[in-house]
């Protein structure tokens, strides 16, 4: 663990890091018994209302996105808050973004030789779902690893959801985010 990492956890309130690791783990342990318990039984519609309660295994999907949302506004030199849509749409500022966040910009000879490009490649949904490691282990909740992995298009979700689950999804998410500053492509 790099100083600077171990310096940033340590920064961190104690009850909202080490609540998060608990939660967290608590939330693997659940999705795990979830799946047991219910593999094969619960339909979409019910998996989609359950979300919209906030009954989901890690919790209600916008409070975390939200805490982090506005942690990131508070302390921009600390956490650089990234949303997978902007990865797909233009993947080497993002990449470029993401290294001088770390302090480690690209310079001239690396731009030169293709590393932005080559790093894209090789952190790639495409190339991440190739690796061995992804086809072949299962997760410590006993799925597949290659489980999570999909297309990896923003947007796709909605493809296995009705149009009125859709619309509800994407009212809820307009509601419970309005007015942070925070906005999700949903579709693409």
């Amino acid at each position: 663990m790099s100083k600077e990492y171990k310096e940033l956890m340590l920064s961190l309130p104690r009850a909202k890091y080490y609540g998060d690791v608990l939660h967290n783990y608590q939330g693997c342990w659940i999705l795990s018994r979830f799946l047991k318990e219910y593999k094969g039984t619960v339909s979409i519609e019910e998996l989609v209302e359950m979300f919209q309660e906030g009954k989901y295994p890690y919790g209600p999907f916008w409070d975390h996105v939200l805490g982090y949302w506005n942690k990131s506004l508070e302390e921009k030199e600390r956490i650089l808050f990234v949303k997978y849509e902007d990865l797909k749409e233009d993947i080497i500022s993002q990449t470029i973004k993401l290294a001088d966040f770390l302090g480690l910009p690209f310079s001239d000879e690396e731009k030169k030789r293709g590393m932005i490009e080559e790093i894209s490649r090789l952190c790639s949904i495409g190339n991440l779902k190739q690796l061995e490691v992804n086809r072949s282990e299962e997760h410590v909740i006993g799925l597949p690893k290659k489980a999570f992995f999909r297309k990896g298009v923003v947007g796709d979700w909605a493809n296995y959801l009705s149009p009125a689950m859709v619309e509800k999804i994407k009212k809820l998410v307009d509601e419970k985010f309005k007015g942070s500053g925070i906005d999700f492509k949903m579709t693409s």
